[in-house]
C-alpha cells in the first residue's frame, strides 16, 4: 500500500460540517475520490511532460538530420526502403 500522508483543505463551511456528520465509510469514499482525482491530474501532468521531452528530442533529432545534410526527400526515401 502506498505511503499515505495528511492534507488539510479549506471549503465551505457546510461541506466542512457535511463531512463531519458523514460516516467513518463515507469518509473513505470520499477520500479515494479525492485522491483519485488529485493522482489523475498528476498522472496527466506526466504524461504532458514526458510528451514535451519526447518532442524537443525529436526536433533536436530532426534539426541533427538536417545539419547533417539529410533532407526531406532523402528520408521519405529511405522510410521508403523500410515499408518494401
Amino acid at each position: 500500500m502506498p505511503e499515505q500522508g495528511k492534507i488539510a483543505l479549506d471549503v465551505p463551511s457546510s461541506v466542512a460540517r457535511a463531512y463531519r456528520q458523514a460516516s467513518p465509510a463515507e469518509h473513505r469514499k470520499l477520500e479515494k475520490l479525492l485522491a483519485l482525482s488529485l493522482r489523475a491530474r498528476t498522472d496527466e501532468a506526466a504524461f504532458t511532460r514526458a510528451s514535451d521531452r519526447l518532442e524537443r528530442t525529436m526536433d533536436a533529432v530532426g534539426e541533427n538530420a538536417r545539419e547533417r545534410g539529410l533532407t526531406d526527400a532523402a528520408l521519405q526515401d529511405l522510410l521508403s526502403e523500410e515499408d518494401e
